[in-house]
């Protein structure tokens, strides 16, 4: 049985996470956390009884331009794109 989606927490299982996709697993697992800390995105997932995650959707209120982007945001995004390829 499947619980009701809920935002990602810290008793959420993320580690045998796999969706088929690798971009989407190295998003939930290296990004989500983080991106939600920092208030730029909320996670939500679905998980089995034993909290394991076996789906998940991320909301983002907005959007910003990239020329208006820190320089050191911009060198985090770039090493995180060569992974996602």
């Amino acid at each position: 049985m499947y619980r009701k989606p809920v935002r990602l927490g810290p008793e959420h299982d993320l580690r045998d996470f796999d969706s088929g996709r690798s971009v989407l697993d190295t998003f939930l697992k290296d990004m989500a956390r983080y991106n939600q800390e920092q208030g730029f995105t909320r996670t939500f997932v679905i998980a089995d009884n034993d909290f394991n995650i076996v789906g998940y959707y991320s909301l983002c209120a907005g959007m910003i331009a990239r020329h208006h982007v820190p320089r050191s945001i911009k060198a985090h995004q770039r090493r995180l794109k060569s992974r996602w390829r």
